[in-house]
């Protein structure tokens, strides 16, 4: 048996970075990679594509990040984790980077782990059919 939950198809996980800062990551797969890679590539004449390195890394932040907390500005404010924050706040913080991309592609390994458990103990073959009765 196969369970695929459309209301949540991903787990999302709060992971903390340090004491007082937590943030929600959305794990990611090659599939998400490649359509955010594509997104990110521009056409250079005949045959010639170059990716937009900068539009890359904040469509792959956009992606992974889902919330912080305790990322503040100077005042001690909390910073809205919010589309135009995320690629600003991980270009600041390289190590935090860096770290949220390994968790989101631990968390896509992990999830992955656990689909292929499930498929293995669910008895059956893929398509539903089983060899039947040996003779």
């Amino acid at each position: 048996m196969l369970v695929f939950d459309r209301e949540n198809p991903v787990a999302v996980a709060w992971c903390e970075y340090a004491p007082g800062v937590r943030v929600k990551i959305n794990p990611i797969n090659r599939d998400d990679f490649r359509r955010l890679r594509e997104e990110a590539t521009r056409s250079k004449g005949f045959r010639q594509q170059q990716v937009d390195s900068a539009q890359l890394d904040a469509g792959l932040y956009q992606h992974i990040v889902a919330g912080w907390e305790g990322i503040v500005d100077p005042d001690g404010e909390p910073i809205p984790c919010t589309a135009e924050n995320i690629p600003v706040v991980m270009s600041a913080f390289i190590a935090l980077a860096d770290w949220v991309a390994d968790q989101a592609l631990a968390l896509a390994e992990t999830q992955a782990e656990k689909k292929g458990r499930k498929l293995k103990n669910s008895n059956g073959s893929p398509d539903g059919t089983s060899p039947g009765p040996a003779e």
